[in-house]
């Protein structure tokens, strides 16, 4: 038994935790309290059955408020994926609390539904915090996927915000003819532009045919790398040597002809690609990516070589287009009418949105000591 101070059920005293100093505290202050060994029985069974029922009444009020902490956390959720202001959480209580004069009107315990909807923190600050633990949960959870990870891509891009100049990503359809006869059919405010001012269509020929020019160049690669990545849905098709290995030179990648050789000669393994492919024409193209990669990470380990450069080409297919969806999201974030948010909370409120990782709400929750609605 541990030395140190400890609480009596039967009175309430302190008594330093020792077999000697229990007894002896016993034998002064209850040994005459009971008659036979049932009664003391009986009174320790009493004594602790009501400090029992306390404990859960305490229990009972510490999930009621972890309850709350919860219900907060995934109300600041909501408020970050929408790129809403911090302080609508008060008014999502609010209407909560009008609503449930209607909606818990014939339940019995209508009011400690109501009481609980009060107890929530949903102010400013509270929401304030409760986004950024989540994006701090989040980016955590990134982490320690990537260090799982076989492999990755990385897509990067710049841009700024309302804050600061602005720089603008154009794609566009090239229509030479169209400036240079001067209808101007397929860029409308142009053609507006046209009517008021002179416009010399030589020098908009000339940033067409560049920037045509950029584009035939940066999709080149697509032609040059196209049969590479028909390997990721027809392994069976595939000629190894059409492999460029300088893109995957950080992998190994030595037993990739032999593992294609065995892959190529199994039955059941040609037949599971062969499904995937009838399986991608009724999938919708967003899921096509999620298909393939489950495919290839069923592949048993003696495959090991060949999915990891699967996995590899898959990666690309990922991230590519996710920087301009980012700056989407941030400029809904941060427009002229709502440009005070910080980078910190701007970054929170972006990332909670566009991840596909779920913030673990419930562990946070439990972290954290119940407190009432501020």
């Amino acid at each position: 038994m541990a030395e140190g101070p400890c609480c009596v059920y039967l009175c309430l005293e302190n008594v330093v935790c020792r077999t000697s100093s229990v007894k002896r505290h016993f034998e002064t202050k209850h040994k005459t309290t009971f008659k036979d060994e049932a009664d003391k029985a009986e009174s320790i069974k009493r004594a602790v059955s009501g400090y029992g029922k306390q404990a859960n009444t305490l229990k009972a009020f510490a999930t009621a408020n972890n309850d709350s902490t919860e219900a907060s956390y995934r109300i600041a959720h909501c408020i970050a994926k929408h790129g809403k202001p911090f302080a609508d959480g008060e008014y999502i209580k609010e209407a909560f609390l009008c609503s449930s004069e209607v909606l818990f009107n014939s339940l019995p315990n209508k009011e400690t539904i109501k009481s609980r909807i009060k107890a929530i923190p949903v102010s400013a600050r509270s929401v304030e915090r409760r986004i950024e633990e989540l994006a701090e949960n989040v980016c955590a959870q990134q982490t320690a996927g990537l260090k799982e990870a076989t492999v990755f891509s990385v897509a990067l891009d710049e841009s700024v915000d309302v804050n600061d100049i602005p720089r603008l990503a154009v794609m566009l359809a090239v229509f030479s003819d169209d400036v240079a006869t001067s209808t101007y059919r397929y860029f409308t405010h142009l053609r507006e532009l046209s009517r008021q001012h002179s416009i010399s269509t030589a020098e908009i020929c000339k940033y067409i045919s560049e920037l045509e020019s950029e584009f035939t160049t940066r999709f080149r690669e697509f032609q040059k790398y196209g049969p590479m990545f028909s390997f990721l849905i027809k392994p069976d098709s595939f000629d190894g040597h059409e492999l460029d290995v300088s893109v995957i030179d950080w992998l190994d990648t030595k037993d990739m002809m032999m593992q294609l050789i065995e892959l190529k000669s199994s039955t059941l393994w040609m037949t599971k690609f062969a499904e995937l492919r009838k399986q991608l024409e009724t999938t919708a193209r967003h899921d096509h990516s999620t298909c393939i990669f489950t495919c290839w990470i069923s592949l048993p380990e003696k495959f090991s070589c060949v999915r990891k450069i699967a996995l590899a080409l898959l990666t690309v297919f990922g991230s590519t287009y996710l920087c301009e969806q980012i700056f989407s999201h941030m400029k809904s974030k941060l427009s002229p009418s709502c440009s005070r948010l910080t980078t910190d909370h701007s970054e929170a409120c972006v990332q909670l949105k566009v991840t596909k990782y779920d913030p673990q709400i419930m562990e946070l929750s439990k972290g954290k000591q119940g407190q009432g609605s501020h």
